[in-house]
């Protein structure tokens, strides 16, 4: 199973949108649409893979460039 993943706005890890925001909806928190992880969307981890930070050389993400020519 693959996941669309995300780099979270505010502390730079990834996470997956599905994990994220279980209703398939990124939310917008009254200053636009903001990618943000569970643990700084709602104070805790979801725990289903390690938390990691952001790596542009491993991950591929939904909100940043990828160099695909897609993002």
């Amino acid at each position: 199973m693959q996941f669309s993943l995300f780099v979270c706005e505010h502390c730079g890890d990834v996470d997956s949108v599905e994990f994220a925001f279980p209703d398939g909806r990124v939310k917008d928190r009254g200053q636009g649409v903001r990618y943000l992880c569970s643990e700084c969307s709602c104070g805790r981890w979801h725990g289903l893979f390690p938390k990691q930070a952001y790596d542009p050389k491993r991950d591929t993400v939904v909100n940043r460039a990828n160099g695909l020519g897609l993002g």
